[in-house]
């Protein structure tokens, strides 16, 4: 493989201001510190209400896998955590118990949610935050997000790897599962010269492993706002995020565009070219993909089920020339 520095990335700078409210990245009610009893320490049988067979099976690590997987391409690193930490303060964690109380930190009380928000009753905004930071690994108020160390001595010379394990003590996920994402927004990076997304990753040996990688463009990214119009495309004339959680509005939602892998529990190098991202059909429908402009990536779980994936050398790939 090649790898490129990355100062040789071409960004843009940021077109418009944004929104204050997003789906993750805000300090909680503690100012980012994470609770008592810090999630790593916690495993999914710490759940009384979500049994999942095995899941506390222990991790032997991958088993065989080639360094040579990403030797056709040319790559441009989005991150390798190799500081032990994702880079920067883009990274993000965030499930449908947390994005509650994001939305009653900005909402200012939970009087602006319905009553049948799907995840936990009506609660004051420190317990949510609390059950928020003891239902995934890395906890959603950790700043920076810790990786974790590789087993076995590592992989192709890297020894640390994002880790992901939700649901822990509070949950099962019922409505749209775990996301980790980098907001780009302040800088959207130009990906045109490249032909999509790589990275490598694996799942422990109880996780679930379909992962939806998406990408999200000026429409489909409720912090950018459209110079023209004042606001955002995929949320709509005067609304908000709350906005379009409360009035059920998921036709005009921001519906990133994406698509699926099916993780294994070894080692792999995976590749998403731009021309197979699609959205997935529920939201507002962007009249196309802007590749110029992209200002978040992100890789999204699911509901009902248990998870352990760790993911590493996120990168902007394209093939080498012959």
């Amino acid at each position: 493989m090649t790898r490129f520095s990355a100062s040789c990335a071409q960004l843009l700078s940021a077109a418009a201001g944004l929104l204050l409210l997003g789906c993750g990245g805000e300090d909680g009610p503690h100012g980012g510190v994470p609770y008592e009893g810090a999630s790593a320490s916690l495993t999914c049988q710490d759940n009384p209400h979500a049994r999942y067979p095995n899941c506390n099976a222990p991790d032997p690590g991958s088993g065989p896998f080639s360094c040579a997987d990403d030797d056709a391409y040319e790559l441009l690193t989005i991150e390798d955590f190799e500081t032990g930490a994702a880079s920067d303060g883009g990274w993000y964690s965030n499930n449908e118990i947390c994005y509650r109380c994001v939305l009653m930190q900005a909402a200012g009380d939970a009087g602006a949610l319905p009553d049948s928000y799907p995840i936990v009753p009506v609660i004051d905004a420190d317990t949510c935050a609390k059950r928020c930071d003891l239902s995934q690994d890395p906890p959603h108020f950790a700043k920076p997000l810790p990786a974790a160390e590789i087993q076995n001595g590592g992989r192709c010379g890297s020894r640390f790897a994002m880790r992901i394990r939700a649901p822990l003590k509070y949950g099962p996920f019922t409505d749209w599962g775990f996301k980790f994402e980098k907001d780009m927004s302040g800088s959207p990076f130009d990906a045109s010269s490249f032909d999509g997304v790589a990275f490598w990753a694996r799942v422990g040996p109880s996780s679930r492993g379909i992962v939806r990688l998406t990408a999200a463009d000026k429409f489909t990214w409720d912090k950018y706002i459209d110079p023209r119009t004042g606001t955002s495309f995929c949320i709509g004339q005067g609304r908000n995020s709350i906005d379009q959680y409360v009035d059920g509005g998921s036709t005009d939602g921001c519906d990133q565009a994406g698509n699926y892998f099916d993780i294994g529990p070894d080692w792999r190098f995976y590749t998403l070219p731009f021309s197979e991202m699609r959205q997935a059909g529920w939201g507002k429908k962007e009249p196309y993909f802007d590749v110029w402009s992209i200002m978040a990536l992100g890789f999204l779980t699911g509901p009902g089920a248990w998870w352990d994936i760790w993911i590493d050398d996120i990168a902007w790939y394209r093939r080498k020339q012959p």
